[in-house]
């Protein structure tokens, strides 16, 4: 039998079969363990999984008319336009000089962390380094508000979407908010200041999304047990919630709940777990590529404190693995577990 099962391994929280599993040994005469089954030969090293994907479609995308506000001509809107169509294809092809003819001679650029660099010269450099640490970095601009305030002054509002990447590996998707002041010069509009807006905190829905994954459901089964553990979003979308069911052998099932979610207090992603015994506990959750690490402690029922450190890692769409380490149960350290597959449940065939 193995000693731990998947539903335990899901919901990151060991102790309480951990605790069966020692219930058992003392109530009947322990069965001859089984060797574990050899682990197949690995074709490739798993990447990490990306949640999100390359900007596409259209470079720029303005707002509704509405959005565009104050007293202006339809030749000044369309002059903005061309404008943030311009820094869109200048940043995409890589072209520090087209970047910065789009600015006053003295414009400034200011960073998110409040770093300012003023004059062409300044723009061309910033934008040279950045296309040669992100050799194949690309932008989407979405522009939420215009706001002509007169005929030779306007701002503009909105956010970049950009992918990075470092030369050998693309880097996550950057979401990032701007603001933009234009001035008309002799006639011709040009950006006179460009700053980065810092952006609102992560909601707990984006705080999840790495975890987006386990949505479903996940069977392990062997000869001596099938454990079952379902995986859906909250009505809210604040919460990952699941439900899971372990039988073992003839033993009556054992079920339970799971609530993952972000504690702003610690800010880290924290895990709640009720077993239908009446065992409870918690666990913190941290991510590493594409493991996630977990620092599991509870109560069982009859009152003992245990621990883990459990570690899942997903290898593809249907697939991921687990394991389990520090493991102590009352006081009594429970030997490790080792690497384990575990997959996704198939969808029912559609009907004919």
């Amino acid at each position: 039998m193995k000693p731990i099962l998947f539903c335990a391994s899901l919901t990151v929280f060991v102790w309480g079969f951990s605790a069966l599993i020692a219930e058992q040994a003392t109530s009947k005469p322990a069965a001859t363990p089984k060797k574990a089954a050899p682990a197949k030969p690995v074709e490739a090293k798993p990447k990490a999984p990306v949640a999100e994907s390359k900007p596409a479609g259209e470079a720029v995308v303005f707002p509704a008319a509405e959005a565009i506000v104050g007293e202006r001509s339809p030749e000044d809107v369309a002059a903005i336009k061309t404008l943030a169509k311009s820094f869109a294809q200048g940043f995409n092809q890589h072209q520090p000089q087209a970047i910065a003819e789009l600015f006053t001679a003295d414009a400034e650029i200011t960073d998110e962390g409040g770093r300012t660099l003023q004059g062409r010269p300044a723009i061309v450099k910033v934008f040279d380094d950045l296309f040669k640490l992100h050799p194949e970095s690309r932008v989407q601009v979405q522009v939420n508000s215009v706001r002509f305030l007169g005929k030779v002054l306007a701002t503009e509002e909105g956010t970049t979407t950009t992918t990075w990447t470092d030369g050998k590996q693309e880097l996550p998707i950057e979401t990032s908010r701007y603001s933009v002041t234009y001035v008309k010069q002799d006639g011709t509009w040009k950006m006179a200041n460009a700053r980065d807006l810092p952006n609102p905190p992560p909601t707990p829905t984006e705080h999840l999304h790495g975890l987006d994954w386990l949505v479903g459901t996940w069977v392990d089964e062997n000869s001596d047990s099938l454990v079952q553990t379902t995986f859906r979003w909250s009505d809210d979308q604040n919460y990952l919630l699941s439900d899971f069911t372990m039988q073992v052998r003839s033993n009556p099932p054992l079920n339970g709940t799971q609530r993952i979610g972000w504690d702003p207090r610690t800010n880290e992603l924290r895990a709640w777990t009720f077993y239908s015994d009446g065992g409870f506990g918690e666990a913190l959750w941290t991510r590493d590529g594409n493991r996630w690490i977990s620092k599991t402690m509870g109560v069982s029922r009859q009152g003992k404190i245990a621990s883990a450190t459990n570690i899942l890692t997903q290898t593809g769409k249907d697939h991921a693995t687990f394991q389990s380490r520090d493991r102590i149960a009352g006081g009594v350290p429970v030997p490790d577990i080792v690497e384990i597959p575990i997959v996704r449940k198939p969808p029912p065939p559609s009907a004919p």
